[in-house]
């Protein structure tokens, strides 16, 4: 899948695929920007997610819940 993005994102710049390792350091567009911060912040809320499971004492329900959602944003 992301392979697919990636040639949608870099179809309209040219001789891009002609080489196996692009030696500009500036191929980076804007989609594939916003789709690094997705990332980011989603193995941020993964983590944040994991650390709350492990504060919450008082209800075993809420710990598993934020352990389960942190390991599937991880």
């Amino acid at each position: 899948m992301a392979g697919i993005i990636n040639a949608i994102g870099n179809a309209n710049q040219v001789g891009i695929n002609l080489e196996t390792i692009v030696p500009n350091a500036s191929v980076q567009n804007v989609t594939e920007t916003f789709i690094m911060l997705f990332g980011y912040i989603v193995g941020a809320l993964g983590a944040y997610a994991l650390y709350l499971s492990g504060r919450q004492t008082i209800r075993a329900r809420s710990a598993e819940m934020f352990f389960v959602g942190g390991i599937a944003f991880l």
